[in-house]
């Protein structure tokens, strides 16, 4: 494992999947962060959050999250409020 994702896992944990991938059943909670793959990281956002405070916390460019989301919640503005359980994707290597 990579010194990123080591420092990553350490400060966010990791969300293990369960058996048979995510459903509604699953115990996903807002402000949760979920790694997707080596490079990505899924984040469930608390009612009211911002693009731009989620990227302040993961110190990820902020035009690059709403870049990567874009397609998912087109017109997505970096002080838009979320709602809870909206899925921001990002990736982490190269920050």
């Amino acid at each position: 494992m990579e010194q990123k994702e080591q420092q990553l896992l350490e400060k966010f944990g990791r969300a293990r999947l369960p058996r048979g991938g995510i459903n509604y059943s699953s115990n996903l909670q807002s402000g949760q962060t979920l790694m997707l793959s080596a490079t990505h990281l899924a984040y469930f956002a608390k009612d009211d959050e911002t693009p731009a405070e989620i990227a302040g916390r993961f110190k990820v460019n902020v035009d690059k999250l709403l870049y990567d989301n874009e397609v998912e919640y087109p017109g997505i503005k970096a002080k838009k409020n979320l709602k809870p359980m909206t899925t921001i994707v990002m990736g982490y290597r190269n920050v």
